[in-house]
């Protein structure tokens, strides 16, 4: 048995996917950017991503219905601009939507706003 447990705040953070591998293609090649890997398979077709313990999972929801992340913001820790840039470029390389720049003051590894992932069900 696997024990979840992510470092910070949250235990782990869980987004519902309409298409894991979709999903899986874009998170493995934008978090990796931010040195964040992909951790393999769990139970159930979950997908488990940290740097040496995971906190972030992507899956279908278990009741089969189609996820909604409206108004759900996911902001992944960057050392650096250039992390960052790396970030948002293979996001976009991987069906990433660009949601353009932030409106409002934020730290220079805050540069871009949030993607849309592809296969999220937004």
């Amino acid at each position: 048995m696997a024990f979840i447990s992510g470092d910070g705040v949250f235990s782990h953070v869980f987004l519902g996917a309409v298409d894991t591998a979709v999903s899986a293609k874009f998170y493995d090649a934008a978090l990796a950017a931010l040195g964040i890997k992909n951790l393999g398979p769990f139970g159930h077709g979950w997908i488990l991503y940290g740097r040496e313990k995971p906190a972030f999972i992507i899956a279908r929801p278990g009741n089969g219905e189609v996820p909604s992340s409206n108004g759900v913001t996911i902001g992944f820790a960057a050392a650096t601009p250039a992390e960052v840039d790396a970030f948002h470029a293979a996001g976009l390389a991987n069906g990433g939507t660009d949601e353009g720049r932030r409106t409002r003051p934020a730290k220079p590894s805050t540069g871009r706003l949030c993607r849309l992932s592809p296969g999220s069900g937004r």
